[in-house]
C-alpha cells in the first residue's frame, strides 16, 4: 500500500518535504503519492525518484457539492482504499474528506499532534513525522517487529515514538539518514538546458543567477514595496549586486531569473544596473528548466523564495536574504551545498531592507562558487542516466 503525503504549501514547503518523500518510500517500499497544490507541483515533482501519483487540490474551502475537484479527489481516495496518511499542514480542513475516503485518524499521521520543537528546521521535522506511525499500522508492525526484529531503518528515539513498517525497502541506513533535499536532474532536462544554452551562447561561460522578485512581486516600484511584500529589497540595492558580480567575474553571464510575472521587475533591475553581461530569462524558465539551469550555475543570490530551496537541492552555492521569516526553520538546505543566509533588523524586527549592499558583497566573497559546472554534456552530482 502507498503511502499518502498531504502538502499545500509554496514551492520552498514543497522542496523541504522532499527528504520525508525520500524517508517514507524506503520505510514502507512503495512510491509516495502526493497530495497537494499549484500548478508547478508536477513540473517540480513528476518523474523524481520515490514520488507515485500526484493530484494538486486547487481550492480547499469549497464545500464538496461545489468542488467537481473534490468529488474527483474523494473518487480517487476511495478506490485506493485505507492507506497511511502524512498530514503536513497544520491546517486540517481536509481531513473531513479524507475520512468520509475511510482513512479516519486511525491511519492519519498530523502534523498539528506531533508538534514541532523550539529550533527545529522543518526538514528535520518532517522526519519525525515520517517516523511516526499511523495507529491502524501499529500493531502489524508490533507483530512484525516480534518475529525479525529492529528494521535497519528505526531510529533510535524517545520512547512512545512509532518503529519503521515491516514492508520497508532494502534501502541502508545512509539512505535513511540522509536528511537534506537532493532534486535529480534528468537526461532530458539536462538536454534542454545545454540546447537552450547554446542557443543562447551561453554555453561553457560560468552562470551567475539573481532572483529579486517572489510570488509577491508587483509590477509597479510603489506596489511592491507594500507592508504585505516582506521579501522587498531595494530595487537599486539589486542594481549594486548586479554590477558586483558584473565587475568581480567578467567573463560570466549573468541571469535575472524568475517567474514571468517577476520579468518587469527584472527589466527594470537591468535598467538601473547598466551591465552588457547581464540577461533578464524569467519569460523562457519553465521549472524543469530553472533546475538544470541552477545545477550549472556557479552561484546565486536570491531573496528566500522557492528557488532558493530548488538552488540548494542541486547543489547550486547561494546568498540568501531573508525578512521576517525564521531560518533557522526554513534556511534552503542540500547537503554539502554553501548556504550563506542574511538577515538584518530594524527597530528591533527581522526587515529585509535592513540588510546592507556591503553584507551581500561580504557574504558572496564568501562563498565558495563552482566551477565548470557549465561545459557541454555538464552532468553534475544530481544528475540521472
Amino acid at each position: 500500500m502507498r503511502p499518502l503525503l498531504v502538502r499545500f504549501g509554496a514551492m520552498g514547503d514543497l522542496v523541504l518535504i522532499q527528504p520525508m518523500i525520500r524517508l517514507l518510500a524506503a520505510r514502507y517500499g512503495a512510491p509516495v503519492d502526493l497530495l497537494a497544490a499549484g500548478g508547478w507541483v508536477r513540473p517540480l515533482y513528476q518523474g523524481q525518484p520515490d514520488v507515485g501519483e500526484i493530484h494538486l487540490l486547487a481550492k480547499r474551502k469549497l464545500p464538496l457539492w461545489l468542488s467537481a475537484e473534490k468529488r474527483q479527489l474523494l473518487q480517487w481516495l476511495r478506490q485506493t482504499g485505507p492507506r497511511p496518511v502524512w498530514y503536513c499542514d497544520f491546517d486540517e480542513k481536509l481531513l473531513p474528506l479524507l475520512a468520509q475516503a475511510g482513512m479516519d485518524e486511525r491511519w492519519v499521521v498530523r502534523a498539528k499532534a506531533v508538534g514541532t520543537r523550539d529550533g527545529e528546521h522543518l526538514v528535520d521535522f518532517s522526519q519525525r513525522l515520517a517516523r511516526t506511525e499511523p495507529p491502524a499500522l501499529r500493531h502489524v508492525t508490533e507483530q512484525r517487529m516480534e518475529v525479525s526484529g529492529p528494521h535497519v531503518g528505526q531510529p533510535a528515539e524517545a520512547a512512545g515514538t512509532q518503529t519503521a513498517h515491516p514492508a520497508a525497502s532494502s534501502k541502508t541506513q545512509a539512505d535513511l539518514d540522509d536528511r537534506d533535499p537532493n532534486l535529480r536532474i534528468s537526461a532530458a532536462m539536462r538536454a534542454d538546458v545545454q540546447d537552450w544554452l547554446q542557443a543562447k551562447g551561453w554555453l561553457g561561460k560560468p552562470l551567475l543567477l539573481v532572483q529579486a522578485g517572489n510570488r509577491r512581486t508587483m509590477r509597479t516600484g510603489l506596489r511592491r514595496r507594500m507592508s504585505t511584500n516582506t521579501k522587498w529589497w531595494p530595487e537599486d540595492n539589486w542594481a549594486a549586486i548586479i554590477r558586483m558580480l558584473a565587475e568581480r567575474h567578467p567573463d560570466a553571464v549573468i541571469l535575472l531569473v524568475g517567474a514571468p510575472p517577476e520579468a518587469d521587475l527584472n527589466n527594470e533591475l537591468l535598467q538601473r544596473a547598466g551591465v552588457k553581461q547581464a540577461f533578464n530569462v524569467a519569460r523562457e524558465l519553465p521549472i524543469p528548466r530553472l533546475l538544470a539551469l541552477q545545477a550549472r550555475a556557479a552561484g546565486m543570490v536570491t531573496v528566500d523564495t522557492g528557488p532558493a530551496h530548488t538552488a540548494a537541492a542541486v547543489g547550486c552555492p547561494l546568498v540568501v536574504l531573508f525578512g521576517v521569516a525564521d531560518p533557522v526553520r526554513i534556511r534552503p538546505r542540500g547537503g554539502d551545498t554553501p548556504v550563506e543566509v542574511l538577515q538584518a533588523m530594524h527597530d528591533g524586527k527581522p526587515d529585509m531592507t535592513a540588510v546592507s549592499v556591503d553584507a551581500v558583497v561580504q557574504a558572496w566573497q564568501r562563498l565558495p562558487l563552482r566551477q565548470g559546472a557549465n561545459g557541454e554534456d555538464t552532468a553534475g552530482p544530481t544528475a540521472t542516466a
